[in-house]
């Protein structure tokens, strides 16, 4: 919402506002003239460049290319939007004792210059920005799928 400068909100249906009085609800990212400044700039730019259309071309690339490779370490893709997860098969892969396949793969994604988090043992996190290019989706999958292979169980 801030474009990176924090911000909060939340939304309550008309049926509940009655259930927040004055005073009942508190924010520490709450909306200072800064903060509401920079959101609205963000909030104008989004629909400016219609990136929620991109968010939608964006999304559609990555589950086509994920499912084109038909990976065996791949279970599915979770998520909506560009907040997307890939589900892993802790049995496709070749993971060391002690260690956790999603943190694994982050770590060697990292290697490559490719910051993505884990969201459990078993999901690497996609969140790249709403403004994310074709090309930069294709070079992010191509570091994704070399990870996966160098990992890979014969």
């Amino acid at each position: 919402m801030g474009g990176g400068f924090p911000i909060g909100s939340f939304y309550v249906a008309e049926k509940h506002a009655h259930l927040l009085g004055p005073g009942s609800h508190g924010s520490t990212y709450g909306g200072n003239a800064l903060a509401c400044a920079a959101s609205k700039a963000v909030i104008e730019t989004i629909i400016a460049e219609n990136l929620t259309e991109n968010v939608k071309t964006r999304e559609a690339q990555v589950r086509k290319i994920i499912e084109s490779w038909n990976h065996p370490a791949i279970t599915e893709v979770r998520g909506y939007g560009l907040l997307l997860g890939i589900a892993l098969d802790f049995d496709a892969l070749v993971v060391p004792e002690g260690s956790i396949p999603s943190i694994l793969l982050c770590t060697a994604l990292i290697k490559k210059g490719l910051l993505v988090p884990p969201a459990g043992p078993e999901i690497v996190r996609l969140l790249p920005p709403l403004n994310v290019s074709a090309d930069e989706i294709d070079q992010a999958l191509k570091l994704i799928k070399e990870a996966l292979d160098a990992h890979l169980k014969s």
